[in-house]
This record gives C-alpha cells, sequence and structure tokens, in this order.
C-alpha cells in the first residue's frame, strides 16, 4: 500500500512513455473501467496499440513492462480485458490528467481527384501502387426539396408499386423514379453492359426514396401499387423542407428495413444470422449523434468520421455474432476472423450517409466509382477473389453537413432555402395550350402531367377534370399558378388567370363537413318521436323517408341513447 500512496507510485507513472501514459488515462476514465482497445486504437493508432501488447502463442495479449504496474487482467480467461484496481485508481485520480478530446479533421475545399493506394501481392512480395479518380461532388438539399415533390406526384398518379410481402419497391418503379430525380441518381450505368458475374452498383437515391415516405406513413400499399395517404396529401401543401425532417425523424425510428441488407454481398445475414443483428434504430442514434458534432459546412472525409466515432466511444455494433455472417461461401468466408469494424459497421455508416441522409439532402457528398477504391478490405477477407468493391457505397469519399442537414437534425430551428435557377421554359396559350421547351425537365413534366394531357412531347392542355382531380387529392391552384408564372416569360393570359379563380371559387364551395351512417327506421311516427327525444334527438338528424343520419364519431353515443329508449340497431 505504501508504493501505491508515496513518491515510488509518481516514479512509476513518470517511467511509463507517452503511448502507455494515454493507456492508463483512457482505462482510468472510461465509462465501464475498462480499457477500450477500439478507441484507443483509434485515437492514437495501430502502431501506438501494438507498442503496449505483444501476443502470445494463443492470441492473448501480454502487457508490456512497465505498464504491468498499472493494467491488471480482472479474471483468469479475460484474455483481451484490462482494468485499475479501485485502490490505484484512488491514488492515480490526484495526478493522471483526463484523457484529451481530438477534434474532428475537415476540409474547407476539394481536391478535383482523389489519390488512394491499391494493394496487390501477398505476403513479402506485397505492393502498393498509387492511383488517382476524379471526385464528383453533389449539393444534394436542392435536389431532395424537388425530388420529394417529384416522387410524391409519380405516387398520386398511381406509377409506383412495392412488393406486397416485402415492401420493396419494384424495379420498375425504381427505373421511373430514375427518370425525374433531379441531376439523376448518384451513379449513371445506363449505357453499359455487364457480364452476368460483373457487379454492378445500381440505384441508390431512386431505391431510396419509397422506403423513406413508406417509414414516414405518407404513403401507403393498395394491392401492389402505392398510394398517398391522408398525411401524403397533407405533406404536398407544407414547406418541403419540415416534412423532409420529419421524414428524417421517422427514418430513424422505422423497423421496416434494416439498411445493412443493402450490402448485398455479406451474405448470412437472413436465418441464423438474423437473430443476431441489433436494433437499426438504435445504430442510427448513434451515428446521428456523431454526425451533430461535425463542423457545419466543412467536407469530412469518411475514413475520418469512422476513426473519430470510434475515438469518441460512438461505436455500435451490427451484429452480436459476425460467425453465420460470410462472403461467397460459409464455410471459409466467416467474417467472425475478421476485425469486423471496418467490414461490418462502417458500411453500415456508408450506407446510412449515403443512401438515406445524401437522398434526403442533409448532407453532400463527393464520390468516385468504389472499384478498388477499399480493396485492401477485401483482400483480407476469404471469397472476395470476383470483387470490385463489398458494397455500392465504397465510393463515398467525403461529405458535408448542409443547412437542411443541420436543420433536420435540431441544430438550426429554420431553414431558408437559397434560391435556385429555374430549368425550361414554357408558354401558356389562351386555348389553355403549354408549349414546353425542348430543355423542359422531367419532373416539370411529371408535375404538369397532374394538371394537364399531353398531346405530343412538348404540347400539353390544362383539362378543368385533371385540374379538380389533383386540387382533390390536396394540391392548390395557385401552386399551377405560381409554377406556370415563373416560367413563362409572357404573363398568362386574362382568360386563363379567370379560369384559375373560378376553379380556385368552385373547388372551396363545398366542404366537407365529416361523414355520416343512415339509419332507417320502420315507420314515419318512429322517425319522429327519435327526433323529437332530448337525449336520441341530440345525436341524430331527419333525412326523410323513414331515415336518420348519425355522424360517425358520434355513432357510439348514439347507440347508447337509443338503448335508453329501448331500442337498438337492428342488422337483419
Amino acid at each position: 500500500m505504501n508504493m501505491l500512496s508515496g513518491e515510488r507510485l509518481q516514479q512509476e507513472w513518470k517511467r511509463l512513455g507517452q503511448n502507455a501514459k494515454h493507456a492508463v488515462s483512457e482505462t482510468l476514465y472510461s465509462v465501464d473501467e475498462y480499457m477500450n482497445h477500439e478507441k484507443f486504437k483509434a485515437k492514437y493508432g495501430k502502431d501506438a496499440y501494438n507498442s503496449l501488447f505483444e501476443k502470445s502463442r494463443y492470441n492473448e495479449l501480454r502487457i508490456h513492462e512497465p505498464l504491468k504496474f498499472f493494467l491488471y487482467q480482472p479474471g483468469r480467461h479475460a484474455h483481451r480485458s484490462f482494468v485499475i484496481p479501485l485502490e490505484l485508481q484512488v491514488f492515480l485520480r490526484k495526478f493522471v490528467p483526463e484523457p484529451f478530446d481530438q477534434p474532428i479533421q475537415t476540409k474547407s475545399d476539394l481536391p478535383d481527384t482523389f489519390e488512394f493506394l491499391i494493394e496487390s501481392g501477398w505476403g513479402k512480395s506485397k505492393k502498393y501502387e498509387k492511383t488517382q479518380q476524379e471526385l464528383t461532388r453533389r449539393d444534394t438539399e436542392h435536389d431532395a426539396l424537388l425530388d420529394f415533390k417529384s416522387v410524391m406526384q409519380l405516387v398520386s398518379l398511381g406509377r409506383l408499386a412495392v412488393s406486397p410481402k416485402t415492401r420493396k419497391p419494384t424495379t420498375a418503379s425504381v427505373k421511373q423514379i430514375e427518370t425525374i430525380l433531379s441531376g439523376g441518381d448518384f451513379y449513371d450505368e445506363s449505357g453499359q453492359t455487364f457480364r452476368s458475374y460483373e457487379q454492378q452498383i445500381g440505384p441508390i437515391r431512386a431505391y431510396a426514396w419509397l422506403w423513406l415516405l413508406q417509414a414516414a406513413k405518407l404513403i401507403q400499399q393498395r394491392g401492389n401499387r402505392v398510394e398517398l395517404t391522408k398525411a401524403g396529401y397533407s405533406a404536398l401543401n407544407k414547406s418541403a423542407s419540415d416534412v423532409i425532417r420529419s421524414v428524417w425523424r421517422s427514418w430513424l425510428r422505422n423497423s421496416i428495413l434494416d439498411e445493412f441488407s443493402r450490402i448485398d454481398e455479406i451474405k448470412g445475414q437472413t436465418g441464423k444470422g438474423k437473430r443476431s443483428m441489433t436494433n437499426p434504430a438504435a445504430r442510427r442514434k448513434v451515428i446521428e449523434d456523431a454526425l451533430k458534432l461535425c463542423p457545419i459546412g466543412e467536407w469530412v472525409e469518411f475514413d475520418e468520421f469512422s476513426r473519430y466515432m470510434r475515438a469518441t466511444d460512438h461505436q455500435f455494433e451490427v451484429t452480436r455474432d459476425a460467425w453465420p455472417l460470410y462472403i461467397s461461401d460459409a464455410n471459409y468466408g466467416s467474417l467472425g476472423y475478421n476485425d469486423v469494424w471496418e467490414i461490418l459497421e462502417s458500411r453500415y455508416i456508408l450506407c446510412l450517409l449515403f443512401e438515406y441522409a445524401a437522398t434526403l439532402g442533409l448532407v453532400d457528398v463527393a464520390y468516385m466509382n468504389p472499384r478498388d477504391y477499399r480493396n485492401g478490405d477485401l483482400r483480407n477477407l476469404s471469397g472476395t477473389d470476383e470483387l470490385y468493391f463489398l458494397s455500392r457505397y465504397d465510393g463515398l469519399v467525403y461529405f458535408r453537413l448542409n443547412p437542411l442537414g443541420t436543420f433536420c437534425l435540431g441544430l438550426r430551428n429554420a431553414y431558408e432555402p437559397k434560391e435556385r435557377e429555374i430549368k425550361g421554359s414554357l408558354s401558356v396559350l389562351p386555348n389553355r395550350n403549354v408549349q414546353l421547351s425542348d430543355d423542359f425537365p422531367q419532373d416539370g413534366r411529371i408535375f404538369m402531367e397532374a394538371f394537364a394531357s399531353f398531346h405530343s412531347e412538348n404540347l400539353c392542355q390544362l383539362e378543368l377534370d385533371k385540374i379538380l382531380t389533383t386540387l382533390e387529392s390536396g394540391r392548390t391552384i395557385s401552386e399551377l399558378q405560381s409554377f406556370l408564372e415563373a416560367r413563362d416569360e409572357q404573363m398568362l393570359p386574362e382568360c386563363i388567370i379567370g379560369f384559375f379563380r373560378q376553379v380556385d371559387r368552385q373547388s372551396k364551395a363545398i366542404k366537407l363537413q365529416g361523414t355520416a351512417l343512415v339509419f332507417e327506421c320502420a315507420d314515419e311516427e318512429l322517425t319522429s318521436r327519435l327526433v323529437a327525444d332530448k337525449q336520441v334527438g341530440k345525436y341524430c338528424e331527419n333525412a326523410g323517408k323513414n331515415r336518420l343520419t348519425v355522424k360517425t364519431e358520434i355513432e357510439g353515443k348514439f347507440r347508447k341513447a337509443l338503448r335508453k329508449m329501448g331500442y337498438i340497431i337492428s342488422h337483419d
């Protein structure tokens, strides 16, 4: 005990190297009082970690001198766990400083190309070759605001479908969405041909939208098709940024899809492996908390973000048991042999950021073709000889939290979208024909299709029936008028403005006050008696011909009052 409380303890502390001092400090002030190996490696580097330990013949970790004086294994079989005894903690806290917080590294601007290493060869003949690819940068927030309305419009037109059992978007629906996305999907493989064994990147934004809208309950299944819900119709008349924030909050809580299933090269996620998969909502919460710590408007390299998450205790598990998960072959490709963060958790973060956060416009992204970028990961895994990438998201290099993202994450109370250049022009004629320019965007054509019938590629006509049907679904005539005025160099013809005014008046002339049930009485005398009764008469109205109407929401009260008079509703 004298050694613990006197100068001897401080002398032993001074004998430690800097890495060993970091290990003592991290363990002493850790949340669970154990040394977090992954956090230490992420924070100080693998070389610093390896300088503290050596592996024994049986893969046990042996601690180097003089660190043995401070860190102890709590049990005979705790080969990789190290703690500081409570008695020792009391004295160490008097002079051992708390670990420092490491800031995340960012860039204010990006290069046009990104340089990385491609690994080749094995063992002593292993080589690293420098290569570079051009970076594609996408500022996503304005695209997302436009895409939300466009996809919702496709749903209202009955164009989109999902699988009745899995709720997965059909291939045809994904292709439909691809055609109306502002700026297109992240990768365009439309002009390429692939052999049956070659990897394809496939859709990302086009795939995500129907899942996001289902999770937010803005759309629902009707047979094979999807349709707008009551909340969906209401969302069309709300600020798109407010709706997107609500969609993101719904996605964080949803259970309809585990994003990790999109890492389809990793097999074994169903059946036995499914039982070990963790709750996606818990994973998303950890990632969102880490996102909130990113500097606003600064580019963050994804690998730096992944490191930062581990270094700041923002860690989670995709599965409690990686052994059932495998690549190519269940016997030889099991992931239980590997350090799984870079393989599992890192790929999950990539998917959530690239396919869902970026699709909703929360983060801007800079990416390249995923081929060979992370081949170091693949070469350490069995069964990956024919793979160029482990996930379609492997090409994400940088991301940046933008103003819409800060609003959706709750870091700002309001969002003000920047003015965006309107693409395409049109001309509205007095006969209600609308002539579109050749460069009129596809999302604009989808909008017009809700109010007009197309006679040719660039000519459509406003139709009263279509307009009224669309207004009935929750859109407004002012939305149509604003759309046309913003794209027509001339003022709208006075007869068209008058037509819009008339439609607006007529669309508001009859209002729904609720739904009602109709009941038929045995004779006219009973009908009059029920309406005149002090209790029953409060809940019904005479509809003529021995009939009563009762509002749906007070049906229960009507039945209760009716029973007190000695009557019930017959089902004969």
